[in-house]
């Protein structure tokens, strides 16, 4: 399951960091880290439709 492109894991450490950075920043500072991270998940959708275009397009995560 996926939540805004991140795997559990990965979504309770942004929330974490998130309630961090809304606890030692103030609302400004969270809504620049949700900006970036909609932003980034735009680009990286972007990056796919671009390699699926030119037939390079990887279904799986290479790392793993």
């Amino acid at each position: 399951m996926a939540v805004l492109g991140l795997d559990w894991k990965g979504f309770v450490v942004a929330l974490a960091l998130g309630v961090g950075v809304y606890v030692y920043g103030g609302l400004g500072e969270l809504l620049t880290l949700i900006s970036f991270l909609f932003v980034s998940l735009y680009i990286t959708s972007l990056g796919y439709v671009y390699k699926a275009r030119i037939g390079t397009y990887d279904y799986e995560r290479g790392w793993k």
